[in-house]
């Protein structure tokens, strides 16, 4: 179960760096590209990407 709650994390890492791009780049960013495609492209991304990257990532830490 601790093994599963630490990839959900790793995945929401990612997923949030990648919505960042899609939210500041000049492209994706401008309001011609549907909110609901930008998500699903996102999620997509972040999804072919985790696999990738995961071995990558650190032991989030559970405090500041």
């Amino acid at each position: 179960m601790e093994i599963f709650v630490t990839q959900f994390q790793n995945f929401f890492l990612v997923l949030a760096r990648v919505s960042g791009i899609f939210v500041m780049a000049p492209f994706f960013g401008s309001l011609n590209i549907p909110p609901r495609i930008k998500a699903g492209l996102s999620l997509f991304i972040s999804l072919s990407i985790f696999g990738v990257v995961n071995k990558y990532i650190h032991v989030v830490p559970n405090d500041l």
